[in-house]
């Protein structure tokens, strides 16, 4: 119950057909799902022209989502939607079974049976997996002339549609030295950070400033503050009152555990002590702001300063040493980057969640989904080449297909952006976290009725007994999509039984 289940339905007519369109109608099993459960969306195609991977099929790719409309569908040629049924949360438990019409300008086509299941639990309406991912609304503008704040706040609907609750478009408090005196303007913020928690529920956002980060420019090439030298006398003396107002604002309006605090991404080693420096004097203002890094727990510089660390989700990153130590430390342990890639399987954007699951992960964070480097993504998918890198190891970073887009511009110009099959499979990524933890939940609860010494220690074995079954390592998965939909049944299936035992 709560959950949203999509398939794919393909139609390849033997003569053209004109304004193509699904209706769907009731499910009828234990009670009624409604046929407004039901929606569906025109599958578009992205252009993959150039790969990073060599085994990689170029040309037209499908992925894209249209606005629900009718389409035509011309002769011999694929014709696809992606239908998705919600389910209430209200609903009985058992099978549902339907039918969904095929029609083209009025006149039916065909009829398509239907079937699904419903389990007897129900998914949190927050999801317990947290997400941060980053957006620029500026990147639309070649697309969308309106205003920031309304293609912002259209982004962030189209995000939060698919599970996501975090904003992870850095925000930054402006302010000004006056007489002397920090001065700081929090409208502008107030009126972007209370619209995505009280209009979607976000729980989570990225704070500012942030100065700099990522491979190829060094410490001296970054951002400097209302034109004040980062670590200088006068800043030192300045910035530490500015985050004081920030932290003290931010308790007034109940938002300051929501808050990450991101000064700089992506460190590297030569300047990690200047770098702690500056974390230290956000510190000072508030001991308890959680510091965000996306760096290693490996890096011992960042311990009792970093608070929640975004590990890059792969070896030799992930050390589970160093992130057992900062997890029992009490740091929050989240992982990144969440795939976002035309190239790779599709099955990895739902395992790369189970994955986070069996290495026990809060959250996740994704960079970005609408960076639109040098291209259009109507036309071409891969973004252009970066440059990385300083000194002697200079070159230049190479994107997937895909890779940092996952919603497009409304091809109508003005408009919510459009998401895509991807997002589909992130969306489903987190339920399948959902059902674990759920599980977990109930192991832990039944070990402790069995008198056990530790029953979370005991739950977790269980869980990861399980998800070892899709991942050997981490980046090293059971691709089989028949073994990730057995194992996601036992798992549903696991949970009633104990829900019954209780």
């Amino acid at each position: 119950r709560g959950e949203e289940e999509f398939f794919q339905l393909s139609i390849i007519p033997s003569t053209d057909c004109e304004a193509v369109s699904l209706v769907a109608g009731a499910l009828s099993g234990p009670g009624t799902l409604a046929a407004d459960a039901v929606r569906w969306w025109p599958e578009a195609y992205a252009n993959i022209k150039t790969a990073h991977r060599p085994r990689t099929r170029l040309g037209m790719t499908p992925d894209p989502l249209l606005e629900t409309g009718p389409v035509d569908a011309p002769t011999g040629v694929n014709t696809t939607f992606c239908v998705g049924i919600s389910v209430p949360r209200d609903a009985e438990a058992g099978t549902y079974t339907g039918l969904l019409s095929v029609r083209a300008g009025g006149e039916e086509l065909a009829q398509v049976p239907v079937g699904l299941r419903v389990y007897d639990f129900t998914l949190p309406e927050t999801p317990t997996f947290r997400t941060l991912i980053t957006f620029a609304a500026s990147s639309m503008k070649p697309w969308d002339k309106r205003p920031a704040r309304e293609v912002e706040q259209d982004i962030c609907r189209v995000l939060h549609e698919h599970g996501i609750r975090g904003n992870g478009s850095t925000l930054t408090v402006p302010a000004k030295i006056e007489d002397g005196k920090v001065v700081c303007d929090f409208s502008d913020f107030d009126a972007r950070i209370g619209w995505a928690i009280d209009e979607l529920g976000f729980n989570a956002f990225f704070l500012g400033p942030m100065f700099g980060g990522g491979t190829g420019y060094s410490w001296e090439e970054y951002h400097d503050w209302i034109g004040m030298k980062r670590l200088s006398p006068e800043f030192n003396k300045h910035f530490p009152e500015y985050m004081r107002q920030v932290a003290q604002h931010l308790r007034e309006k109940g938002w300051f555990d929501k808050a990450y605090l991101y000064l700089w991404d992506e460190p590297e080693a030569d300047y990690f002590d200047r770098l702690v420096e500056l974390q230290k004097l956000a510190l000072q203002a508030d001991p308890e702001f959680k510091v965000w890094e996306t760096t290693s727990p490996a890096y011992e510089k960042f311990w009792g300063v970093v608070k929640a660390w975004s590990v890059p989700f792969g070896r030799p990153h992930f050390e589970e040493e160093s992130v057992e130590a900062r997890r029992a430390a009490g740091d929050e342990i989240w992982v990144y980057n969440i795939p976002a890639t035309l190239e790779a399987p599709p099955q990895i954007h739902r395992l790369w969640f189970w994955q986070a699951q069996q290495y026990g992960a809060v959250g996740a964070q994704l960079w970005n989904v609408n960076f639109y480097r040098e291209i259009d993504p109507w036309e071409d998918i891969t973004p252009k080449p970066y440059p990385v890198g300083r000194g002697e190891n200079k070159g230049k970073y190479i994107y997937d297909a895909g890779q940092a887009i996952m919603i497009y511009p409304n091809p109508a110009g003005e408009g919510r952006p459009l998401p895509c099959l991807r997002l589909k499979l992130l969306k489903k990524g987190i339920d399948d976290f959902e059902y674990l933890t759920i599980l977990l939940e109930r192991l832990e609860d039944q070990a402790r009725a069995r008198g056990e010494d530790d029953p979370a220690f005991v739950a977790r074995a269980r869980v990861r007994e399980i998800t070892s079954e899709l991942i050997r390592d981490i980046g090293k998965y059971n691709l089989d999509a028949g073994d990730l939909e057995r194992l996601r049944r036992r798992v549903a299936e696991q949970i009633e039984e104990t829900d019954r035992g209780r």
